[in-house]
């Protein structure tokens, strides 16, 4: 694969990815299960599994149509697994990982057994999906209760997934998660990413920092960060960057 059919992989098989995520992240919206749940580690958990499905499914068959599919199958069995549980009161005791191998048993694929013809994948797209999948978890924020997750503008975050490709580290990653140390609206938020997007866009161009850099001069800024927490977002974007 050439540079530019590799950048065309990745945007397909990231855009595919989140657009379950969207559809799972809805879902939890409407049960019960996870509603009731106060610390949302349902969802989390929920999210953990069909990852895992995903990334093995696509590793072992090379489709992204069927790694696709397996997540949606993924979901729902989990999704209807908590319901029963809700119904009959028993969620405290929730075998976590009794649940967890049946849903794997169900929707990960067996290929040697089925005895079909694996679709090679080009290896550094294997190498890139886990950092981008690592992006997108930062982004979603699972931990944090006060952002409205199907609010997220996930058009942003395909955006600033299409960067990944673009380097070789995690800087977006830490970047996201260190911009998470200050309280957020949801609305706020979607503007970090949206200020992210474009600092990211600038930073593949004209490479201002690698991670190790970009760790570096942060050092010198961790004492001034409780007065910075106070700027407005764009700002606090800024301060984070330069």
């Amino acid at each position: 694969m050439n540079r530019k059919e590799i950048s065309s992989t990745l945007k397909k098989y990231s855009s595919k990815y989140i657009d379950e995520i969207i559809n799972y992240l809805e879902l939890t919206t409407k049960s019960n299960a996870i509603t009731n749940n106060i610390d949302r580690k349902f969802t989390h958990m929920g999210y953990r599994v069909i990852t895992h499905i995903f990334q093995t499914n696509l590793i072992r068959t090379g489709d992204i149509d069927k790694a696709h599919y397996s997540m949606q199958k993924g979901y729902l069995y989990y999704l209807e697994y908590l319901e029963q549980t809700e119904i009959i009161n028993i969620n405290n005791d929730l075998n976590n990982q009794s649940a967890i191998m049946f849903i794997y048993d169900k929707t990960i694929i067996k290929y040697t057994q089925d005895n079909h013809e694996q679709i090679q994948i080009d290896p550094s797209v294997l190498s890139t999906i886990p950092r981008i999948i690592k992006l997108i978890e930062s982004i979603v924020w699972l931990d944090n209760s006060s952002i409205e997750k199907v609010s997220i503008d996930f058009n942003i975050v395909k955006s600033i997934c299409e960067l990944v490709n673009n380097s070789n580290d995690n800087l977006i990653s830490i970047f996201v998660e260190f911009g998470q140390k200050r309280t957020m609206t949801t609305a706020e938020y979607n503007e970090f990413l949206y200020h992210t997007l474009k600092i990211f866009r600038d930073n593949s161009r004209h490479k201002m920092y690698s991670e190790s850099e970009w760790k570096e001069q942060m050092l010198t800024k961790i004492p001034y960060i409780e007065d910075a927490k106070n700027l407005v977002i764009s700002k606090w974007c800024k301060w984070l960057w330069i």
